[in-house]
């Protein structure tokens, strides 16, 4: 898989763009593009979700979703919440606002401001002279404690670790449904016959 790798102004205007007005947004910035921010092959995709009540305005949520292929038919995978914060003291000043940040504040080396609670991490090639931004694998999304260092990584944190974690659930008794027209013999999702197995 070949990575894209955008660089941070351009991730840092289409979030905007999208938060400010997201009918707006052209296709390549919307809310289904995908997004590299990980050095591993994983693809990221950033979502901006917009208030039902005013279309004019977005909380400060993203949602990051986290996708690893790998050799066995089961691929890595979770989603995972950041907020986009315009502070400067969480950005590490105020040429590096926006930015989207976790829960707990990162100790980083030049040139990237320390410490902050911004996950993004800038690396320079000296040779091609190209920066490259990733997630701060010492970052902490807002789904999982503090002490948990999920960063970028698709097989931790994020709604993986609540589904596993959250008290009473059992993968077992989760009901998924389909309908799948000329195949299924009725409408009705909740029918025994539309059960995924």
């Amino acid at each position: 898989m070949n990575k894209r790798q955008f660089d941070k102004k351009i991730i840092a205007w289409s979030l905007i763009a999208a938060i400010l007005n997201p009918a707006a947004v052209l296709p390549a910035y919307g809310r289904d593009s995908d997004i590299y921010l990980s050095p591993d092959p994983a693809a990221v995709a950033a979502t901006v979700p917009i208030s039902v009540l005013n279309r004019a305005q977005n909380a400060t949520d993203i949602y990051l979703a986290f996708f690893q292929p790998g050799p066995s038919s089961a691929s890595l995978g979770t989603v995972k919440k950041f907020n986009l914060s315009t502070d400067p003291t969480d950005c590490g000043g105020t040429n590096k606002t926006p930015c989207l940040i976790g829960q707990t504040v990162l100790t980083k080396s030049p040139p990237n401001p320390s410490p902050v609670k911004n996950i993004e991490n800038v690396t320079g090639d000296s040779i091609t002279r190209t920066q490259s931004i990733v997630i701060d694998p010492n970052a902490s999304s807002l789904w999982a404690p503090p002490s948990i260092t999920d960063g970028g990584r698709p097989d931790q944190g994020g709604t993986g670790y609540q589904l596993i974690n959250t008290a009473g659930y059992d993968p077992s008794t989760r009901n998924l449904y389909t309908f799948i027209s000329g195949t299924s013999s009725t409408v009705d999702l909740t029918a025994e016959s539309n059960a995924v197995r």
